[in-house]
């Protein structure tokens, strides 16, 4: 694994930004093709907030070009207060995404939050979900080794965590009276969370719910803070991967005192049959052992 870290200063009402990254690789050396992303700013200065439509990295020696789009804010008062985003590569050519600059030139409105994370109704993310456990399957039986599609597997915009995120939030009532928009599932997960928190050590799942509890502490240190509350839903998720018990902290959300006072009755948790459809696809994923990049959890690992 190569890593690289580069401070790199934005001017207000900067519109493109164009530099190369010099070493500490020599120039000759090919990183291969780049599957993730992750960007952000150190909210310093007056109005520190950054709009970001999107990132193009070129490959200087092969010209070939990797398309990063993000399409929403880095800012403490943005939907989810994040200044830190993981974003998904996807492979273009020059004439594409000459296109995409022309378009992003005619319309400076700041763009909305990425698409990958609103998904309406509980049918169509429930059908999001299966393709990504197939998905998911199929290359684990294809290849035991780890590699950048499994980030596109669990985080690109028909992946797993998209998924679970659009299940989660149909039917969620608005939680927090401080968010005027759309709930966002991380607030549900901490009602989970401060609830579990207090069960009897002789609960009979009392594992997952010390793993569930150790994980989200761990997204609640500040220094997970950069990430927003959607990013710390996405490395909840991973975690769950991880450690091969996604199913069973579904199981226990479905079964908590928060799920029946967070959702109305076309909640995901108010639907008996599709949840059992749910919890049998996330079974699946307890025997796979998939290996979480990670830059996918790297706010954990600090």
């Amino acid at each position: 694994k190569q890593w690289y870290q580069r401070r790199v200063a934005i001017t207000a009402g900067q519109v493109f930004l164009h530099f190369i990254i010099p070493g500490p690789f020599p120039q000759t050396r090919n990183l291969g093709e780049l599957r993730s992303l992750r960007v952000g700013h150190d909210n310093t200065g007056i109005s520190p907030g950054w709009c970001l439509d999107h990132i193009l990295v070129e490959n200087v020696l092969n010209s070939h070009c990797t398309l990063f789009r993000c399409g929403g804010w880095l800012s403490r008062s943005s939907r989810d207060g994040s200044i830190e985003r993981l974003l998904i590569g996807e492979r273009v050519d020059r004439n594409e995404y000459r296109n995409l600059r022309n378009s992003s030139q005619k319309d400076r409105s700041p763009p909305r939050f990425p698409s990958s994370l609103r998904v309406d109704g509980t049918v169509k993310a429930q059908e999001m979900l299966a393709t990504a456990v197939n998905s998911l399957v199929r290359h684990r039986y294809r290849s035991q080794e780890s590699d950048g599609t499994l980030v596109t597997l669990l985080c690109g915009p028909q992946g797993l965590v998209p998924a679970l995120q659009g299940l989660l939030s149909a039917g969620l009532r608005p939680i927090s009276r401080f968010n005027r928009g759309t709930p966002l599932v991380w607030e549900f997960v901490h009602k989970v969370y401060l609830e579990v928190s207090e069960v009897n050590t002789c609960h009979p799942d009392q594992p997952a719910i010390q793993s569930f509890v150790k994980c989200v502490q761990l997204l609640m240190r500040p220094s997970s803070n950069s990430v927003g509350l959607d990013g710390k839903f996405q490395t909840l998720i991973c975690l769950g991967v991880r450690e091969g018990v996604l199913h069973r902290w579904f199981y226990m959300m479905s079964q908590s005192l928060a799920a029946s006072k967070c959702y109305d009755n076309t909640g995901i948790f108010k639907q008996d049959s599709m949840l059992d459809e749910i919890m049998g696809l996330l079974k699946i994923l307890e025997d796979l052992s998939i290996p979480v990049d990670v830059s996918l959890i790297h706010q954990t690992e600090r």
